[in-house]
């Protein structure tokens, strides 16, 4: 079968597939009664003597071959042969004959083979083929060997003449005569024996002509999880033969959603989860064999012609589908993509294919932000603080969850809010965790899952210390999970600023009001200060939110408090008796630390800046005139008056004194 399946496929110009193979009769000696009945018929001597060559046609009859399944334009391959077996009596010459078949196709589908296109599509040496599908020996001779009866200037038929039938087909009747031609009689009797007729051989092959159907698919290798992506699928026909209908499906893994059909040709359905692309010619329905999944029917059209839908060389699709991935890292989606044909395929191997796309590692983040009841930047001692730890799922399930807070750096100038941790994941109810404390300042949540698109909430409250002026608390979050997180992951060498809060506290600045008397400086009260805020240099509107207030009992002593770090200006409202107003407002600038500096001294010689300290030094509102000039004796003399009512004063005890340091500032008499 190897050597006559390959005497078939040359035989074409296209390959074809072998679909059924059926050895009807095989030759031999035995009586073919028909025949033998048929021959008894030639006339006898001494009515008449049949002579060498006599030919007659004996036991007519019809073979059914049925396919499996209904095939397109098959092809019938007839395997002919000839018998011409020698009868030697004891006592006679020998007598010889040919026998052979002759067929035709009768019917297909029991229908008449004239409503069928019958090709003669291969040719055999010695066999000859009508276009009505009828295969006859052709080139009989007539004379026989002097020796062994073969016939003379005859070959034996060989290869195998074909027969293609048009549109689909299930059966094939083929009709067979029997032929018998007489070589050589028996010279004494006249007679061909009886018993002595064989049995020619025949046998039928069928095929068809090959359409090789492949699938291909294609995906992104990795997803994140939760993410929309999308994958392809296109059917190629490679030939060598076009393609009489198809089926291109696509089975969607359980654990994608959402699925849709993006683009596709006509045919092509998505119903749930199963992708079906049906394609066949107007006025047939193709549909998927039950028993083979690589092979699909056709029925409904006219069975005379079936026209082809994917020549050789093209290609069905791009077909696009998108979906949702799983949201469990790791997960592997896989795709099966299958083509189903109605033709005859001999490479099955790429009639389907697959794609692996594995759901990456779930997208989580943690981040920290802190609030101030004082709704400013800049709390004050006696402020609320409310810290929020979030850790939140982007893409993917996350599981072991924890989050670690440590507080030390804030619970060193705050105290939390009793009972005020809390923990909440997602929706679910939030659970209030323990207290930490100086001792045990770490604060743990967790271990918890996180789902996709979800978010745990961290939070606590605490109240900032009296004394906490210029002060910083800082803490960071750091946080672990099956997946590490894009932020704040325990270990990082380099956290993001969105792991740490790092919250100071507003100045408190210390005014001292002094002047010089009797070449010494004393506090002086009886003053009063405004800020003022600055405008690109300039001065600006006042700041009622922050009064200098004067300290009780320290005379000459003023506080600026919960002032933020900035520029700002300082002016002068009221001078105290026999003083003089500061000339103009002094800018002045506040960092974060509560470190005052005068960004330009020069202009302001009577106020001097240290640490959180501004220090005004008032001049009197009177100068004592030169030595020898006009009436100096009575001003002398008033001026004594003046500044012993002075030394008076600051020897008094009392709230209007505030001992001072000497300095070296002189104001210069004119």
């Amino acid at each position: 079968m190897a050597e006559r399946a390959g005497q078939m496929v040359r035989a074409l110009d296209t390959p074809v597939a072998y679909i059924h193979y059926k050895d009807l009769l095989r030759a031999n000696s035995s009586d073919n009664p028909a025949t033998v009945d048929c021959l008894a018929e030639i006339p006898r001597p001494p009515a008449q003597q049949p002579s060498a060559g006599y030919l007659k046609t004996c036991g007519e009859r019809e073979i059914t071959v049925t396919f499996d399944r209904p095939t397109v334009d098959p092809i019938l391959w007839l395997s002919l042969g000839w018998f011409y077996p020698i009868y030697i009596p004891p006592d006679a010459t020998a007598a010889c004959y040919l026998t052979w078949l002759n067929a035709e196709v009768v019917r297909v589908d029991g229908g008449a083979a004239g409503a069928r296109q019958l090709d003669h599509v291969s040719s055999a040496q010695n066999l000859a083929v009508a276009s009505n599908g009828a295969v006859r020996l052709d080139g009989i001779g007539t004379g026989l060997s002097p020796t062994s009866c073969e016939p003379i200037g005859v070959d034996t038929p060989r290869g195998y003449p074909a027969i293609q039938v048009s549109g689909l087909v299930s059966s094939v009747t083929i009709s067979l005569d029997h032929v018998v031609q007489i070589s050589r009689l028996n010279t004494r009797t006249g007679e061909i024996p009886r018993g002595a007729v064989g049995q020619p051989p025949l046998a039928l092959t069928t095929s068809a002509e090959v359409a090789d159907l492949g699938v291909s698919t294609s995906a992104p290798a990795a997803v994140a999880p939760g993410r929309t992506f999308e994958w392809t699928l296109e059917a190629t026909n490679l030939g060598p033969a076009a393609s009489h209908g198809f089926i291109v499906a696509d089975a969607v893994p359980e654990a994608v959603t959402g699925v849709s059909l993006v683009d596709a040709p006509d045919g092509c359905v998505l119903d749930g989860r199963d992708l079906s692309c049906s394609v066949a010619s107007p006025g047939w329905t193709v549909s998927q064999d039950a028993v083979m999944p690589t092979l699909a029917n056709l029925s409904g059209g006219d069975p005379s012609a079936v026209g082809a839908v994917l020549g050789a060389g093209e290609s069905f699709g791009p077909i696009t589908l998108r979906g949702t991935a799983p949201v469990t890292p790791g997960t592997e989606i896989v795709t099966n993509a299958s083509v189903s044909g109605v033709d005859s395929d001999l490479d099955l191997t790429n009639n389907t294919a697959q794609t692996l796309t594995t759901v990456g590692a779930a997208d989580w983040s943690v981040a920290k932000t802190v609030t101030s009841s004082g709704d400013t930047t800049y709390p004050s001692p006696g402020d609320t603080l409310t810290y929020t730890v979030t850790a939140t799922s982007t893409t993917g399930d996350v599981a072991d969850v924890v989050l670690t807070d440590d507080l030390t750096a804030v619970l060193a100038h705050a105290d939390l809010v009793p009972g005020s941790v809390r923990y909440t994941v997602g929706s679910e109810p939030g659970e209030q965790l323990a207290d930490p404390t100086a001792q045990d300042p770490v604060v743990v949540a967790g271990p918890t899952s996180l789902s996709a698109g979800s978010t745990a909430t961290l939070s606590y409250s605490v109240v900032v210390h009296d004394d906490a002026w210029s002060t910083e608390l800082a803490n960071t979050v750091t946080a672990t999970g099956s997946t590490p997180p894009s932020t704040c992951a325990a270990g990082s060498s380099a956290l993001d600023p969105a792991c740490s809060t790092s919250t100071t506290t507003a100045a408190r600045l210390e005014l001292l009001k002094q002047g010089e008397v009797n070449d010494e400086l004393v506090a002086l009260d009886g003053a009063a200060f405004e800020v003022v805020a600055d405008a690109e240099g300039a001065l600006g509107e006042v700041v009622d939110s922050l009064p200098v207030s004067p300290v009780a009992d320290s005379p000459g002593a003023f506080e600026i408090s919960g002032i933020a770090p900035g520029t700002y200006w300082l002016r002068e409202t009221v001078a105290p008796p026999g003083h003089e107003l500061l000339a103009t407002a002094v800018r002045f600038d506040v960092a974060a630390d509560g470190t005052v500096t005068l960004p330009d001294p020069a202009s302001a010689p009577q106020v001097a800046a240290s640490g959180g300290r501004l220090t005004v030094t008032d001049v009197p509102t009177f100068h004592m005139p030169e030595t020898g000039s006009a009436g100096a004796g009575r001003l002398v003399t008033v001026g004594l008056l003046l500044l012993a009512g002075a030394v008076a004063a600051t020897a008094v005890p009392g709230p209007r004194s505030h001992p001072l340091p000497l300095t070296a500032l002189r104001k210069r008499r004119r």
